[in-house]
């Protein structure tokens, strides 16, 4: 945090400044290298591109949580959460 900005390590490399509007995302692969990839991938694209990505990725689902707390996901993570559970009922805004 640096005067009420939360800076990180995922920067877009049109700006040279870390990514901005995507809070998290959490992708289910078949590989822990593909959830990352696909997770990083998500975040750089930003809230419409980066579900859009994740929605027509063979064999991955994922969760999207933007700057200002919506979430966002695939059709198919129903099969693997219960979203909106109660985990993320009760998260804190991001």
């Amino acid at each position: 945090m640096a005067g009420g900005v939360r800076y990180h390590h995922l920067f877009d490399a049109r700006t040279g400044w870390p990514a901005r509007g995507v809070a998290s995302v959490t992708t289910i692969a078949p590989t822990a290298f593909e959830a990352g990839l696909a997770s990083t991938a998500a975040f750089l694209l930003g809230e419409r591109r980066g579900i859009q990505f994740l929605e027509h990725a063979p064999g991955i689902e994922g969760v999207l949580i933007t700057e200002e707390g919506s979430l966002l996901a695939t059709s198919g993570m129903d099969r693997h959460a219960d979203l909106p559970g109660s985990m993320f009922a009760s998260y804190p805004m991001l």
